[in-house]
């Protein structure tokens, strides 16, 4: 995976807890780089890594504060650090799942 977009799982080279939700992660990280013009995480190999594992990207509306209320709020419920909070998989509507 591509460090700035590799969710914290796979960062932490946990394979059994990478599933479905990992996918969501990367997808929010895309998200938020078609949102913000720029990854949410900036740097060199293990220096992402390590932010992918201890920081939250700069928040949305600090960046763009054009960007919906509700989409910053999908964008950044795909991307929580514990792949429980994000949502089950990209197929669904993410309307139905509440977001943070």
């Amino acid at each position: 995976g591509t460090p700035a977009y590799m969710p914290p799982e796979q960062a932490e080279g946990d394979k059994e807890q990478m599933d479905a939700r990992s996918d969501v992660y990367g997808l929010g990280a895309i998200l938020y780089e078609l949102l913000a013009g720029e990854a949410p995480f900036r740097g060199e190999g293990m220096a992402i890594i390590k932010k992918v594992l201890l920081d939250e990207p700069q928040d949305l509306h600090d960046r763009r504060p054009e960007v919906s209320p509700d989409l910053a709020r999908i964008q950044q419920k795909a991307m929580a650090k514990d792949p429980e909070l994000r949502y089950d998989s990209a197929g669904g509507d993410a309307r139905a799942t509440s977001a943070p």
